[in-house]
């Protein structure tokens, strides 16, 4: 989060993608975007919206992933 804070803070566009709590992304300022990255569906939607922004994506940064219990082979 700090990262979009500090984006945001110099001015550019942020879009924050989220499975939840858009309202509170948008009173930071952030531009929110359903995004379940273990969504097949969210993530193939993502593509089109990135592609479709005027100005295009100057940077990308992935804070997001998934983890299991158990044992690491």
């Amino acid at each position: 989060m700090a990262a979009a804070e500090a984006f945001h803070a110099a001015g550019w566009r942020v879009l924050a993608g989220a499975r939840s709590g858009h309202a509170a992304l948008m009173d930071k300022g952030f531009v929110p975007v359903q995004l379940d990255v273990a969504s097949a569906g969210d993530v193939a939607d993502l593509r089109p919206l990135l592609e479709g922004l005027e100005g295009g994506v100057d940077a990308l940064v992935n804070n997001a992933g998934a983890s299991e219990d158990g044992p690491v082979w």
